[in-house]
């Protein structure tokens, strides 16, 4: 049996679980170093690149001749050099797939749990110490209310075992001007106020601890690490190759940075998006199994999108401007929306199996679609007149 902690003085039920064990320790290097030296590394690289195009800048002509033919004359043992670095490099890649909790989906991790726990306790004792003077009492109304909506999301997902394998524990955070709320990997929950403010009940702020519980238990935060460990492999190759033969600094330097651009708009944004549709299908499914409205899940997206829309009207007078969804890290809130509302038969089905009070009759979407004409009905008429430029010195 296995006791699990206390979150703000609940008591958990014993619940018999099996868990695998290794019998050797591993020899392991800490995880907080290899944080630490990519962005070094990817110095040292374009550094060293350079080093390399001044180095051969300054070579006699004779000199480079004579390396050039030692090159050609050994391009086949140079080009089985390189194969082996490739298959290695496959074999390490290959040996560290592990396939994705609750949806099979196989991902590269780079690190073992025990050094990937080392940079999560980092990360905790840095987020209570920056946050420690705002921790609302485990008392208050609102961290009962957050303690509540969590009990409830673990307790009815008990038969999925990487419940156990966190430390769940509540933190709320006194920030109303945060509309934020995030789970570390081991379990930790931190609720900001501000949140409050953005969901119109317990449904939806369930909806929401339950999205972000769901990157926990998927192992998002790892996942996100190793896609970044692997990318840099490749990101510092080229970093050092792009200061070699580009002749001068300044373009180096240049194409540098829209080489970064371009790497996260191809591989980086696209892969955070995806993690984010993942969380919200799993973060669905926890709330239907613990009874929440699910339907609210839709409403409470709509609602952020109108919310977006409203700001960027009071900002740019207009609020029908694009939205560049390829570079943002999580999918618009009108596309999350639409995804969950196809998701939402599977989660009514989930919710029935679990023998759930049957929900209102009154739909919450038709509510907000109400509400939102309401609201924009005094606006419907209303012509926004062009701001004329600005003489100089006014």
């Amino acid at each position: 049996a296995v006791n699990l902690p206390k979150l703000c003085g609940f008591k958990y039920e014993q619940i018999n679980c099996t868990r695998t064990f290794r019998t050797t320790n591993k020899n392991e290097l800490p995880a907080i170093l290899s944080v630490v030296l990519r962005p070094i590394a990817k110095v040292i690289a374009m550094l060293f690149g350079r080093r390399i195009r001044l180095w051969w800048k300054n070579l006699p002509e004779d000199k480079r001749l004579v390396l050039k033919a030692w090159i050609y004359k050994n391009r086949t043992t140079l080009l089985l050099y390189f194969s082996a670095v490739l298959a290695l490099f496959y074999v390490y890649y290959y040996s560290h797939l592990q396939e994705t909790p609750l949806t099979g989906r196989r991902r590269f991790i780079a690190f073992t749990d025990k050094q990937y726990e080392q940079i999560v306790d980092f990360e905790y004792k840095s987020l209570l110490q920056q946050f420690g003077g705002r921790l609302l009492p485990s008392s208050h109304s609102v961290c009962k209310k957050v303690e509540n909506i969590a009990n409830r999301l673990l307790l009815a997902n008990k038969d999925i075992h990487q419940i156990y394998d966190k430390k769940w524990s509540v933190c709320v955070v006194e920030a109303p001007d945060i509309k934020n709320a995030f789970v570390l990997p081991n379990g930790q929950i931190f609720v900001f106020t501000g949140i409050l403010s953005a969901v119109s009940n317990d449904d939806q702020l369930g909806i929401v601890i339950a999205h972000e519980m769901s990157h926990a238990l998927l192992g998002h935060g790892a996942e996100l690490l190793s896609h970044a460990h692997i990318l840099d492999v490749f990101i510092i190759s080229t970093l050092c190759l792009l200061w070699a033969v580009i002749p001068f600094d300044t373009y180096a330097a240049f194409l540098t940075w829209l080489y970064h651009k371009i790497v996260s708009v191809i591989f980086n944004l696209p892969y955070n998006r995806m993690l984010e549709t993942e969380a919200d299908e799993i973060g669905l499914k926890l709330a239907a199994k613990a009874c929440f409205d699910v339907r609210e899940a839709v409403v409470f997206w709509r609602k952020m999108s109108l919310t977006e829309k409203e700001e960027i009207q009071a900002i740019y007078g207009e609020s029908d401007i694009p939205q560049m969804e390829f570079l943002s890290t999580h999918p618009s809130h009108e596309s999350r929306a639409e995804n969950i509302e196809s998701l939402l038969p599977k989660a009514m089905e989930i919710r029935n199996a679990c023998n759930c009070p049957k929900l209102p009759q009154t739909d919450p979407r038709i509510l907000f679609e109400q509400m939102k004409r309401i609201v924009q009905r005094p606006t419907a008429n209303v012509i926004v007149l062009k701001q004329p430029p600005r003489p100089p010195g006014m």
